[in-house]
This record gives structure tokens, sequence and C-alpha cells, in this order.
């Protein structure tokens, strides 16, 4: 379970499309802004949670436990397909789809699989952070490297770098 700590309201933040979500100090949530698909009024109660992370209209957060809980726009299985266990150490969401780091180093994605967001996902373990885009999705490895993949329309996943040095601009 994470420390809390001292003074301060809010611990960390996450920006959806037209919803935000905060942790506050206490471990609980606050969410606001537009509410066409429960990502606000859906938000979950209690005061148990480490991590948030904000998609298109969706929300997930990581839970003290190592548990998972989403909620919000549910078209593509971004809510419905959240993985269960307590075996989580980071949490991102994307536009439709999410992606979380298992205590293992190991990762796993759910939601919408269009550019193969969820299919494509490296499998294996020694991956140390997660980030999600409108239809892709980054991670660190822990060799220092990153692995990119899903939609790569604009070079999103070809143009990750692979060594130090600037990526394509």
């Amino acid at each position: 379970e994470a420390t809390r700590a001292p003074g301060g309201e809010f611990e960390a933040v996450a920006a959806g499309d037209t919803h935000s979500v905060a942790l506050r100090s206490d471990g609980s949530l606050v969410s606001w802004g537009w509410d066409s698909e429960g990502q606000v009024c859906d938000t979950p109660t209690g005061d148990e949670f480490d991590a948030v992370a904000a998609g298109f209209q969706h929300s997930v957060a990581l839970k003290s436990d190592g548990s998972l809980v989403s909620w919000g726009r549910d078209s593509r299985g971004q809510v419905r397909d959240t993985p269960t266990g307590a075996e989580f150490d980071a949490v991102a969401a994307g536009g439709s789809h999410s992606v979380a780091l298992k205590s293992d180093g190991s990762l796993v994605s759910w939601g919408d699989d269009e550019h193969g967001q969820v299919r494509d996902t490296p499998t294996g373990a020694g991956f140390d952070a997660v980030a999600a885009g409108l239809g892709h999705s980054v991670v660190l490895k822990s060799d220092g490297s990153l692995v990119s993949w899903g939609d790569d329309s604009k070079g999103q996943a070809r143009d990750t770098p692979t060594e130090l040095g600037r990526a394509h601009v």
C-alpha cells in the first residue's frame, strides 16, 4: 500500500477528452467535466486508490490492493473487459483501450483493438512503465529501451526511438 504524502489535497491527475479525474491525498477519487457516458457520475467511491488514468470517455484507477477498476464509456470493452486480480502496479488509458503493468513486469491490454492495441501487446516481462495514446501504447523496458504498438498512421510505432537521441519529427 502506498504511503500518503502529508499536506496538499491531490496526488495525481489525469485528463480524458472532456473529463478529468484526480486522486486525492486520502486515496479517494474525484472526477469532473462532461458526463455523457458515466465518466463522472460513475467514479468509484472509497479511499483505497493509488493511481488514475483517463481515456477518451473512460477512466481506470489502480487500487492499493493491486486491482483495477474502470468506469465510463464501454463501447469497445474498455470497462467490461478490465482485468481482474490484484497483481497490477501501473495503468494507462488510451482512446478506447487501456494497458496495465503487472507486478511481474508483464503487460495486459484491453478494450478497442482496431489498430492492434490489444492483440499486439508485447509479451514477456521486463517492463517498467506504461503510457497510452488515442490508438497506440508505449512501454519503457527495464533496460531503458522503448516499445510501441497499435495505430501507426502517423509514425507512432515505427518512429519509436531505438537508441538514445531524437525521434523523427
